[in-house]
C-alpha cells in the first residue's frame, strides 16, 4: 500500500515537473535557467521582494499601499509574498529589526497567513499585514 502511493506520488511530481518545463520553454523558448522555472512556478524575484521588504521596514504607508498593489496586479499571490517575507525577516540582522519587532511581525504574518488559507482577500491582507509593520517599525 505505501508503495503504490509513493509511487503515485512519484508519478505526480515526474508529471507535475515534466507541465513545468514545457509551460517554461513555451514561454522563455529553449534556453531556460533557475529564475525561468522560477519565475513560472509563481516565485517572486529575490529583487523584487527584497525592495518591498526594504519599503515595509522604511518607507511612508502610501508608498507602501502601492507597492503593494503593484505585486498583487503583477500576479504574485499573497502567500507567495509572506511566505519569501518571512525568509527575509528571519534573516534580517538585529540593527534593521530587534527581536521584539520581529516577533510582533511574525505573528502578524501567521495571522495573515491563516485569513488568506480561510478565504479572504489577498490585496486587503497585504495591506493590513504592511500597515501593521509601518506601526511596529515605527515605535520606539
Amino acid at each position: 500500500m505505501l508503495c503504490c502511493l509513493l509511487l503515485r506520488s512519484l508519478t505526480f511530481r515526474l508529471f507535475f515537473l515534466f507541465c513545468v518545463c514545457k509551460t517554461t520553454e513555451r514561454v522563455h523558448g529553449k534556453d531556460l535557467t533557475c529564475v525561468d522555472f522560477a519565475e513560472v512556478a509563481g516565485h517572486v524575484p529575490q529583487q523584487v521582494i527584497e525592495k518591498y521588504f526594504e519599503s515595509l521596514l522604511t518607507s511612508s504607508f502610501e508608498h507602501i499601499q502601492q507597492r503593494t498593489r503593484d505585486l498583487v496586479y503583477e500576479g504574485y499571490t499573497a502567500s507567495q509574498v509572506l511566505s519569501q517575507i518571512h525568509q527575509m525577516l528571519l534573516s534580517t540582522g538585529e540593527d534593521k529589526l530587534d527581536s521584539l519587532k520581529k516577533a510582533r511581525m511574525a505573528i502578524k504574518l501567521s495571522e495573515t497567513e491563516k485569513r488568506l488559507q480561510d478565504g479572504a482577500d489577498e490585496l486587503l491582507q497585504l495591506l493590513d499585514f504592511a500597515a501593521f509593520t509601518v506601526q511596529v517599525t515605527q515605535q520606539q
